[in-house]
């Protein structure tokens, strides 16, 4: 077993990094939130506004990411040198002192909560959206359908269909905008 302060740099690097990555995902929340309140109000612009700062914290994310595998992997080396592969969080946290562990866990147990928080909204909104391009195709293909029956009245009024006009149709052939 290493010494205490070596374990302890390695869990302070790897505590910060999660927090860091928490952070990001708190981020992602709030642009979560912006994002529904600009579809909401149909602002194209606001909705490119923040679909580059969230390709942002995407990066960001990704890259916090990368530096928490090679901390876990430091770590997991430090405390067992012939280990295979890196260890998971909770599974790190199982070999340091108490107060490491549980500023550990803490931390990860709060990445997690926000984690599970941004995977539940994002959801229920892809439903949402999912559900609204349903009804707006559906829409779109009742019109179509209107288009393609041109017809033609005739001096009383009487509405007369024309076969020798030609029928066309806004749909390519065999979309099916209802599935």
């Amino acid at each position: 077993m290493p010494d205490r302060r070596t374990l302890m740099e390695h869990a302070d690097k790897l505590g910060a990094l999660l927090t860091q990555l928490t952070a990001v995902y708190r981020d992602m929340l709030t642009m979560h939130e912006h994002r529904t309140a600009a579809v909401r109000s149909a602002s194209v612009a606001k909705l490119r506004e923040l679909a580059e700062i969230e390709r942002s914290l995407v990066q960001a994310a990704a890259e916090i990411e990368r530096h928490r595998l090679a901390a876990a992997a430091a770590l997991t080396l430090a405390i067992d040198p012939e280990a295979k592969r890196p260890w998971r969080v909770s599974e790190l946290a199982e070999h340091l002192p108490d107060a490491m562990r549980d500023e550990l866990m803490l931390r990860r147990n709060t990445l997690e909560k926000v984690c599970i928080e941004l995977r539940t909204r994002t959801e229920v909104s892809r439903r949402a959206a999912q559900r609204l391009l349903l009804h707006m195709t559906g829409i779109v293909q009742s019109v179509c359908n209107l288009i393609a029956d041109p017809g033609t009245y005739e001096r009383p009024g009487h509405r007369k269909h024309r076969s020798d006009l030609q029928r066309t149709s806004l749909v390519p052939a065999g979309l099916n905008l209802t599935a």
